[in-house]
């Protein structure tokens, strides 16, 4: 339920702390609250640097004033290294002062970016008149997030109006000591960092805050009908984790044959595979981030618990064609993903995240999803779950 405005600074403060001495994610997840939880957040695995020249970081959230329900935890951090502006001429923490400012960031194939964007982007035309502005802070994972134009198709297909940071090189990453995707920084009229939010979740205790803070600045006057929280998943039925096919991160990889990094291998799957394990059919290379198909009717399998079954691919300008299983079978109407067609098979061409497999409610059981592909160069990134 709701937090206090004191829970949320403690949490916020207690937070902050765990991050810098690297405590584990799990002893976070069990903060009161949901302004940290483990698995509604990406992890960085890159290690990341503070930022000793402008008071943000742990060190200032322990000298942060307590009396305030949002403690000040330090100073705004400067845009760095942004390598474009989408939406927006280039912005400075100067040119912002006497604003409210949310700092979020994204990177647009991630599933649990994808589901904070609807909050964000109605605070966007709720505040913007208000004095709120928005930066989303796109910070990519994967080589192929680093191209503008593929920002842009996700700006537009998600209607995204506010300014938009390009962070390719992780300089305003590094420079708020970000470790996850999506995280949420609150920023008061005066520059100062009053809040933190790591993951979905508590969006309508997150509007309070950015309420208190307009008011606090003068730049709203009276309090207005907070948006009440939508669950974006029911994390009670997710029993698969996010899990990465590229070399570097792969885990619970089960082809017969061992993966091998840059090589192209005729791979087989197994009789049979245990939940959350994955393998690869045909002749693959796994690079450093995606397993590239090539030639025709390669395949992959996972077998997962989850209401939903995402794939993060590439595919060409044409569009690679690919069929998709369930337990064997054909993939049925009702269990048909978005980006599935009423052929029962999914088209990939833009490098983005495809849904593939959305269950009935009531199914709760074990499948084994597999998905064929009729021609090569098809690149396979990460399966994330909702």
């Amino acid at each position: 339920g709701p937090l206090s405005h004191k829970a949320l600074g403690a949490l916020t403060l207690a937070t902050v702390v765990a991050l810098f001495f690297n405590l584990d994610t799990l002893l976070l997840a069990k903060l009161p609250g949901s302004l940290f939880i483990a698995n509604q957040i990406e992890k960085r695995l890159a290690g990341t640097t503070r930022s000793e020249s402008d008071g943000f970081g742990p060190d200032s959230a322990l000298a942060a004033n307590k009396k305030s329900p949002y403690p000040v935890l330090g100073n705004m951090p400067e845009f760095t290294q942004v390598t474009a502006w989408l939406n927006s001429p280039p912005l400075t923490k100067e040119s912002l002062r006497g604003k409210v400012v949310l700092i979020d960031f994204w990177t647009y194939s991630c599933i649990n970016c994808i589901r904070t964007l609807p909050a964000v982007t109605r605070w966007d035309e709720k505040y913007r008149g208000q004095g709120l502005v928005i930066v989303g802070v796109h910070t990519p994972e994967f080589q192929f997030e680093k191209e503008v134009d593929n920002i842009k198709a996700a700006i537009a297909r998600h209607g995204i109006k506010y300014p938009v940071a390009v962070d390719n090189d992780y300089g305003t990453w590094k420079a708020y000591s970000n470790q996850f995707w999506p995280v949420k920084y609150l920023i008061d009229a005066e520059g100062k960092l009053r809040l933190t939010h790591f993951g979905e979740g508590d969006e309508d205790v997150f509007e309070q805050a950015i309420q208190s803070i307009l008011m606090e600045a003068k730049l709203l006057h009276a309090p207005v009908e907070v948006d009440p929280a939508k669950r974006n998943a029911d994390f009670r039925r997710i029993h698969s984790p996010e899990t990465y096919v590229g070399f570097s991160r792969a885990s619970n990889f089960f082809s017969n044959e061992r993966m091998a990094l840059d090589t192209t291998t005729n791979y087989t799957a197994p009789a049979s595979l245990r939940l959350n394990y994955w393998a690869l059919g045909g002749a693959w290379k796994v690079a450093d981030e995606a397993a590239i198909l090539q030639a025709p009717g390669g395949k992959i399998q996972f077998r997962f618990q989850a209401p939903k079954l995402n794939l993060v691919m590439k595919g060409t300008e044409k569009g690679i064609r690919a069929k998709i299983l369930i337990d064997g079978a054909p993939l049925p109407a009702n269990m048909r993903g978005v980006d599935v067609g009423a052929d029962g098979k999914a088209i990939i061409n833009d490098a983005r995240l495809y849904n593939l497999v959305t269950l009935p409610k009531e199914d709760d059981a074990e499948h084994l999803f597999e998905m064929i592909f009729e021609s090569p160069n098809v690149e396979l990134y990460a399966f994330t779950f909702g």
